[in-house]
């Protein structure tokens, strides 16, 4: 897990880098920090970034979750009628920061959503894993991915 990096989530690119989109909500994990600038490279993040206030915000969450290897980890990403994301690790729920901070921050409150997000957009559910340095090869087991809607008349 030391070579690796991987991120599951909804953006406009495959890119796991998180300066490439504008709007996107997504789980990183990265061993260095070629996907941006993480607090704490061992731990698992969330990341939301929005232009819907007319300049491109990056939102980076610590999760406080030491990432292992041969672990299975179950994410779940929900976004309300208002736009808003809540993330869930493991069934457990886990707080958004709401202010901008270089590299992320950790949120107390594990009922704290995301600030809104860009209302129509168009965002793709991508999971990646990329092998960094080092001779392992890195593997990522998905045992399903789901994507659902609520229509509101």
């Amino acid at each position: 897990i030391a070579d690796a990096s991987f991120w599951a989530g909804v953006k406009k690119t495959n890119d796991a880098a998180y300066a490439t989109d504008s709007d996107q909500a997504y789980f990183l994990y990265s061993a260095d920090d070629t996907q941006g600038a993480l607090t704490t490279n061992a731990n698992l993040h969330f990341v939301y970034s929005t232009d819907a206030s007319g300049s491109v915000v990056d939102y980076v969450t610590d999760l406080g979750i030491a990432v292992a290897a041969s672990t299975i980890y179950r994410l779940r990403i929900e976004i309300d009628s208002n736009r808003q994301v809540s993330v869930f690790v493991n069934d457990v729920q886990y707080g958004l920061v709401t202010s901008a901070t270089a590299g992320g921050a950790t949120q107390s409150s594990t009922t704290t959503k995301s600030l809104a997000l860009k209302d129509n957009e168009d965002l793709i559910p991508y999971i990646g894993v990329e092998q960094k340095a080092g001779s392992k090869t890195s593997d990522l087991t998905v045992h399903y991915q789901k994507i659902s809607r609520i229509l509101f008349e």
